[in-house]
């Protein structure tokens, strides 16, 4: 079937799927920012767990790609070509998934490694769900220097 079709007559379903594979994520979210060190929420927000489940959007985006449409093909290896291939409505809901599922899987990392159970780690975690890698940017800086600040000076080794 070709895009156009799909487009015209699914959108409401395409929108409702776009919603579903963004709010599936935000429980999770929530529960980390607010109770990440309850533990039964740890338990929960487990990042072999969950992400893996909510895989399955990611699948089911790709199954509809190859059951109702058809794989683009990249018509040119540049940015505009590619960005073409990610206009299909099931590509652009894949990637999409792809990246609400990674983001998750970084967070639950970083609360389980009691990174985000204080104050500037609820932050980073807010800013991770937010902006993705540059809240995971924000988190390693936090990191490195708090390992800076316990490494012995030089002139205290002597």
């Amino acid at each position: 079937m070709p895009v156009w079709i799909v487009e015209l007559f699914g959108e409401a379903r395409l929108n409702l799927l776009f919603w579903i594979i963004t709010a599936s994520t935000a429980p999770f979210w929530v529960l980390m920012i607010f109770f990440g060190q309850v533990r039964w929420v740890k338990s929960i927000c487990h990042p072999w767990l969950v992400p893996p489940l909510l895989g399955g959007l990611h699948i089911y985006s790709l199954y509809l790609l190859f059951t109702i449409t058809s794989v683009p093909e990249v018509p040119e290896a540049s940015m505009k070509g590619v960005r073409e291939f990610w206009f299909q409505p099931f590509l652009f809901l894949s990637l999409w998934a792809h990246r609400m599922i990674l983001d998750l899987f970084c967070g639950m990392m970083l609360n389980r490694a009691k990174g985000g159970q204080s104050w500037a780690g609820k932050v980073s975690l807010l800013l991770i769900w937010i902006l993705g890698p540059i809240g995971l940017m924000i988190f390693a800086a936090r990191y490195w220097i708090g390992i800076s600040r316990r490494l012995p000076k030089k002139s205290q080794r002597k």
